[in-house]
């Protein structure tokens, strides 16, 4: 599901397209996966932080 933020867009979804670098094995495949939600979740985390600050910011002017 992409998100636009200030004309910036993350694809926060994995897709069929996605490659594996580290190997074709399930448990690998699971780790990239893991690795992506975890990728995801701070990438997250630091728009919030941006939107929250720049917010903040705006209010204070």
């Amino acid at each position: 599901m992409p998100i636009e933020v200030n004309n910036l867009t993350i694809n926060t979804g994995l897709s069929a397209d996605d490659k594996n670098l580290s190997g074709s094995s399930a448990e690998s495949s699971d780790d990239y996966r893991e690795d992506m939600e975890i990728l995801k979740s701070e990438i997250m985390q630091e728009c919030q932080h941006l939107i929250r600050d720049g917010l903040k910011a705006i209010r204070e002017r």
